[in-house]
């Protein structure tokens, strides 16, 4: 018996949904679809054909998922949905979808349709203060070199490495965004445009303390606050940094606390 493709279980991006007009994640297994209502079950697996990428055969794909011929499986089911998650594993793909391609009594033959990670093509960098050197650092730094598969952890580490670089610096509210485009000279490959906001360097102005009767703020400075400074200058006149970091100041404020309760 021939059927129209009934989709099982579709996976894009960074998440899987049973598919839907409303998709349900597949942390809730036992959901089913309005459009698989007719045809739920267990079966035995056939056999899978492959649509989108021409590079792996039906056999590898069957090997990834961790699916084997001859076996029984629910649709939908645990094994539809760990199947998928393994497929995402491989870090090959950027969509992963799977179908009902038809069934026969007990036996049952499933479509997957398959779409590459796209590779990295050019990568520029934008942004106040922004040349040629600081981009190569960058570039060199995040390993963006062309070829590079683009994947969610890719995208998802620049969002948190490169404002990080600069919170260090000072600049507390540092983001980046980034844009894509194809590639005008393979269809595979993405350019991405880097925007680096930095926003405003935050500066300590000035460093006091309320209710320190018995110890000096001179002390308290001293003892607790070593790595967050006020503006001040050095013996030559020269102005010292006192630029504010978060995370130092916080492990600061233990010092503190730990120097005035013992």
């Amino acid at each position: 018996m021939k059927l129209k493709f009934i989709p099982i279980v579709m996976f894009a991006a960074s998440a899987y949904f049973y598919a839907q007009e409303t998709p349900v994640p597949t942390n809730v297994p036992e959901a089913t679809t309005a459009a698989m209502q007719n045809q739920p079950g267990t079966y035995i697996l056939k056999d899978i054909v492959i649509d989108g990428v021409k590079k792996y055969s039906p056999a590898q794909v069957m090997r990834f998922s961790g699916l084997t011929k001859n076996e029984k499986v629910e649709i939908p089911g645990m094994k539809i949905s760990n199947a998928i998650k393994k497929l995402w594993e491989q870090n090959a793909f950027s969509v992963v979808e799977v179908y009902v391609e038809s069934i026969e009594g007990e036996q049952v033959v499933l479509r997957f349709r398959l779409e590459d990670l796209k590779d990295l093509g050019e990568v520029k960098f934008t942004g106040k203060g922004m040349n040629k050197s600081k981009q190569e650092k960058l570039v060199k730094d995040n390993n963006l070199k062309p070829g590079t598969k683009i994947t969610n952890d890719l995208r998802a580490s620049l969002q948190s490495k490169i404002p990080q670089d600069y919170i260090k610096k000072g600049f507390a509210d540092a983001k980046i965004s980034i844009q894509e485009k194809a590639n005008g000279n393979d269809p595979n490959m993405i350019d991405w445009t880097i925007e680096v906001d930095k926003g405003k360097r935050i500066k300590i102005d000035r460093i006091a303390f309320e209710g320190n009767n018995s110890v000096s703020s001179g002390k308290l400075k001293k003892k607790g606050f070593k790595e967050t400074k006020q503006k001040r200058f050095s013996i030559g006149g020269i102005l010292k940094p006192s630029r504010f970091v978060k995370e130092k100041y916080e492990e600061d404020k233990r010092n503190l606390i730990n120097y005035i309760s013992p």
